[in-house]
């Protein structure tokens, strides 16, 4: 099993790029805080979105915006400017939420789920919210 859920904070706006003329991908971080008793800590991770997903975060959602998130971890592997060999671990997104209302001072409550799964033959997803299935399995991602 490979999940993680977040509810957090944008701390950049999405950065929306086209790969190869005809594929998109939204790359964002988002900022989750954990709060005790005793203090508090923030962590910060990479998101990455596809096809129409990616779209649709970038049309809708601006930095400080709230947002939920479904996704599933992935280790990435590079060269750095100076040939080191560095690793991250991004968060390919599944499923993200609207945690705020459009124009909201934040104070929102949720609202419609959106879905990278494919649509099921029963039910007209498309019209329900749900976006079609992108299969970025073996591709790297370009930054």
């Amino acid at each position: 099993m490979n999940t993680i859920n977040i509810i957090g904070r944008l701390i950049q706006d999405p950065e929306l790029r086209s790969i190869n003329d005809d594929r998109k991908l939204a790359k964002f971080s988002i900022a989750y805080n954990e709060r005790w008793s005793t203090g508090e800590h923030t962590s910060f991770f990479d998101v990455i979105a596809w096809g129409r997903q990616a779209e649709t975060v970038s049309n809708f959602f601006k930095k400080g915006q709230r947002m939920g998130i479904q996704g599933r971890l992935r280790q990435e592997r590079f060269e750095d400017k100076e040939g080191n060999k560095r690793n991250r671990v991004v968060i390919v997104l599944n499923e993200f939420t609207f945690i705020e209302p459009k124009g909201s001072d934040g104070q929102g409550s949720s609202s419609s789920a959106y879905s990278n799964q494919p649509p099921s033959a029963k039910s007209n997803d498309m019209e329900n919210g749900d976006l079609p299935s992108f299969d970025e399995d073996g591709e790297e991602v370009p930054f």
